[in-house]
This record gives C-alpha cells, structure tokens and sequence, in this order.
C-alpha cells in the first residue's frame, strides 16, 4: 500500500466538503455483506462476519481475480462467531490504496461498547497477482531477473509503504485508545506474509520521517529484491529484511498455491 498522491487527497476532501455543506454526513455506507470482497465505491465500506482464517481464505481468490489493491481490519472479537472484517480503502489502483479510517470509528466505538472492551485490531490488504507481475516484468527489463514463482513470491514483499502505513495507522488509532495489533499482514495468491518494522526502524522513521522511510527503506528493498531474485532464494529475501531493512518477516505458503506463475 503506497501514500495517496496530492492529487487523491484534495480529491477526497472536495467531495467530502461538498456532502458535508450540502448537509449529507455522516455519508459512508457500511451494509453486511457474506463474502469479503474488492470494493471501489467512494465511500462504501462493508463489514463481513468470518474468523481471521475464515478471513484470509477468502482474501486470497481475490489477489487473482481483482486487479485493484484493497484494504481491510480485522477485529478479533473474544467470540469467534462475532469476529468482522471492514474495507476501509478508497481510490484503489492495482499497487496502492488509501486509507479511510473516520468511516470505521463510530461502528468501532459502538461494537466495544456493546461488548465492553477495546476490540483488538489488525491490519490486512492483497497483492494482486497483476501488480506483482508487473514489477517482475519491469526487473526482467532492467535486470535479466528470471520470471519464476520464486522471485514473483519476493517481488510481493511489503513495500516502504507498507511499512509507513502501519506506523500511521498504529499513532492513529492509539489518539483513539485502540491498538493496532502486530504484525500486519499482506495476502498474496501464494502466501500470507506478517510484517512489523522492529524498534530500531521506528525510532529512525520517528527521528527522520518520511523522507528517511523513502530514501533508506525503498533503497534497502531495491537491493535485497535485487539480490534474493538474482539467486531466486526467498529465505534469503527474509533475512535481508530483518538484517538490513528493520522489517521483521512472517511467511506462511499456502499449502496448495492456485497459480503457477506466468
């Protein structure tokens, strides 16, 4: 997930200005629906019922079938039963989305208070089978790196903005006394990979901000992409990234991927 463009913001805060003088907030649609799905309507954002595994089974056909990034929190609800699942992205291109997070607070604060506690939340969204081959594409053009399902599985690897995104949205919700649980976590056709940066990312990124988030960490993700791709290792994709990016890695294959990599 990248940072929206000037362009996107100002967007979105024109059409919310123009609801909200026109006396239409609050304006954001959250209907129930059964299956989780890529949704690109402005300002809908629906809640799905279903487990954390429930979940990430039914985020995976989507990163094949969908060609827009999207993204999710689950609330890991003491009740299984009760566990949901909300879209809360706008202005999806097939490798970023922005987040809407004032859609999602007031059923947030409603569901705590009918439970009676703070809801434990983690942060979810796809990589779709396209963006990927893409940036494996353009590697073959730059580099000669060969066009397998090893280096496709690096090449999906969380980006700066990824990691960026989860900091924000971590100071975010703890201004509303909620916590972002951790790791994040990206589905991709092949895998589920849980991220976290480690203390030392964060203390940097605090220090230096987002110019030090882009410069170092997109530099430091170019190499180790370049290098684990060039030996088509994944494992050695992994430890770079905790070694030299500060970005702690979890990756768990699905046991039967539903792509081979074209």
């Amino acid at each position: 997930m990248k940072p929206a463009t000037r362009r996107q913001f100002l967007g979105l805060a024109a059409v919310g200005l123009e609801y909200m003088t026109k006396g239409c907030a609050p304006f954001y649609q959250m209907p129930v629906i059964p299956e989780l799905k890529v949704t690109n309507k402005l300002f809908e954002h629906p809640i799905t019922y279903a487990t954390r595994k429930e979940g990430e089974k039914k985020l995976r056909p989507l990163t094949i079938t969908q060609n827009l990034e999207d993204e999710w929190l689950f609330f890991d609800v003491k009740e299984p039963s009760l566990d949901f699942w909300i879209d809360i992205a706008n202005f999806q291109t097939e490798s970023m989305c922005l987040s809407s997070f004032s859609a999602i607070l007031s059923i947030v604060e409603e569901k705590s208070e009918e439970y009676g506690y703070k809801i434990p939340i983690t942060e979810y969204h796809i990589h779709p089978k396209k963006a990927i081959e893409k940036i494996l594409r353009n590697r073959n053009k730059i580099d000669g790196c060969t066009i397998n399902k090893t280096n496709f599985e690096i090449c999906s690897f969380p980006s700066y903005g990824d990691v960026v995104s989860l900091i924000n949205t971590d100071k975010m919700l703890k201004t509303k006394g909620y916590k972002l649980e951790k790791p994040s976590c990206i589905v991709t056709p092949h895998a589920v990979i849980r991220y976290m940066p480690n203390e030392s990312f964060i203390s940097r990124y605090k220090e230096l901000g987002k110019k030090y988030a882009k410069n170092y960490f997109k530099g430091i993700t170019r190499k180790i992409r370049y290098n684990a791709t060039r030996l088509s290792d994944l494992d050695i994709a992994i430890m770079s990234y905790k070694n030299l990016a500060g970005i702690e890695i979890g990756y768990e294959r699905f046991s039967e991927p539903l792509i081979a990599c074209s």
